[in-house]
């Protein structure tokens, strides 16, 4: 379900439209893709380096969203990236026998693209969480539950090491969506990669105190509790990945 939620928010997403652009089989190839990459985070290492939330309705339990962050890291621009060997135990070397090597080429070269762009940055920003991924499900959206969880991905992420809450996009309604929710821009905007415009914005360290402490919100015109769970294998949160 989580990645299901990933594919659905992202399969109009304009680097996407270059990695597959054919609509009929993107979704299939986010899917696909997603649910591998969200199952590395879950293994014993890829806890370690970023965290797989799962957020979650109260007291329905009902799955809203879906944040992965990496953390921190000083092993350089490519830490984000799955070991090798994870690469291997989750299938991706089946990419492109699956959905061609054009295709394959192209996600590489974005991935490429992205983590160069972070090399660039990394002097001005120093160490810096990732937002990688973070989707709402179409049904909870334009009701505020975006902004509250990025509020609480981001004050977990802080809370754990200070350091500047990196993201890029490549969408208008989102690069508006992150400036309004205390990103701002960072390094030569707009970057080109795949052909595609990608804003790059960082939310500050030592922010804390402007980020909302209420975990009170109003879903449906019902006022419910939002958590921000890290999920666990197998967890309510984000069921196996099958």
């Amino acid at each position: 379900m989580a990645a299901q939620i990933l594919a659905r928010s992202f399969r109009d997403y304009p680097i996407w439209a270059y990695i597959q652009p054919r609509d009929e089989q993107r979704l299939k190839l986010l899917a696909w893709v997603l649910k591998r990459y969200v199952r590395g985070l879950l293994t014993k290492s890829g806890r370690k380096r970023g965290y797989a939330f799962a957020v979650k309705e109260k007291p329905s339990e009902k799955l809203l969203g879906v944040v992965l962050l990496w953390r921190p890291s000083s092993s350089g621009p490519g830490s984000r990236e799955l070991q090798p060997w994870q690469v291997v135990r989750q299938g991706l070397l089946a990419l492109p026998f699956r959905f061609g090597a054009g295709v394959t080429h192209r996600l590489l070269a974005a991935d490429s693209g992205e983590e160069k762009q972070k090399d660039l940055l990394k002097p001005q920003l120093g160490a810096f969480w990732y937002l990688d991924y973070m989707a709402v499900d179409c049904a909870a959206q334009s009701r505020g539950l975006g902004s509250r969880t990025l509020s609480l991905c981001i004050r977990q992420a802080q809370a754990e090491r200070d350091c500047p809450v990196l993201v890029n996009t490549c969408s208008e309604a989102a690069r508006s969506f992150y400036l309004r929710n205390g990103f701002s821009e960072v390094g030569a905007q707009p970057v080109m990669i795949g052909g595609r415009q990608h804003w790059w914005m960082a939310f500050p360290a030592q922010s804390l105190a402007t980020l909302s402490h209420d975990t009170e919100l109003s879903h449906d015109d019902v006022p419910v509790k939002l958590t921000l769970q890290l999920a666990e294998a197998g967890s309510p949160g984000v069921p196996p990945l099958r």
